[in-house]
């Protein structure tokens, strides 16, 4: 992945010579790019596999959205990150697609989840350090999204949703314990 960024990089430098963007820019960002395709291609692979490709997208948006702003568990290479992302796909799928949860379980998920997620201040991490400025913006979003899931949750329930409520359930879930790892993880490099 970092010769292929590499290459690109290299080429649109080259061709873009009065850009305002750097060799490093566009470095990272085709590095990023290349990796969120690699990663969202292997989650398109293992739902259409499971047969659960509705469910998987809507655990997919919950989990990122949550992520993006709550922080969590951050890996040194791009292969470890991978891997663990793959792992926690493949089990967030096998559990949506055969794991007959009863309703109040998926309940007691999103409180209990939900609520580490909105009690916290994010996790910052050696990645990027979160201003204080930043941390109250990402806990107003984060308390934003939160509701907004809390209330698709609702409505899968209510309509006998069971795959789709589950999927919310296991997002808030996963999101939470990747969030606990992180600063558990980060406290242990300080």
């Amino acid at each position: 992945m970092e010769k292929l960024a590499s290459m690109l990089a290299e080429y649109m430098s080259r061709h873009n010579e009065g850009s305002a963007f750097s060799y490093d820019v566009y470095r990272y960002s085709f590095l990023l790019l290349l990796e969120m395709t690699a990663g969202g291609i292997t989650g398109i692979i293992i739902a259409m596999y499971m047969g659960i490709p509705i469910e998987a997208i809507i655990f997919i948006g919950v989990f990122f959205l949550l992520r993006s702003y709550a922080g969590g568990l951050h890996l040194e290479t791009f292969l470890k990150c991978y891997f663990a992302s793959t792992g926690i796909l493949f089990i967030a799928f096998w559990l949506i697609k055969h794991w007959k949860a009863e309703v109040y379980v998926s309940v007691l998920l999103m409180l209990l989840f939900g609520g580490i997620l909105i009690a916290s201040n994010g996790c910052n991490s050696k990645n990027r350090s979160v201003s204080s400025k930043e941390s109250v913006y990402f806990k107003k979003k984060l308390f934003l999204t939160m509701t907004l899931t809390s209330c698709l949750y609702l409505v899968f329930v209510i309509m006998g949703y069971g795959r789709c409520s589950l999927a919310v359930s296991l997002a808030v879930t996963i999101s939470g314990l990747l969030m606990v790892l992180g600063k558990i993880k980060n406290e242990k490099i300080k």
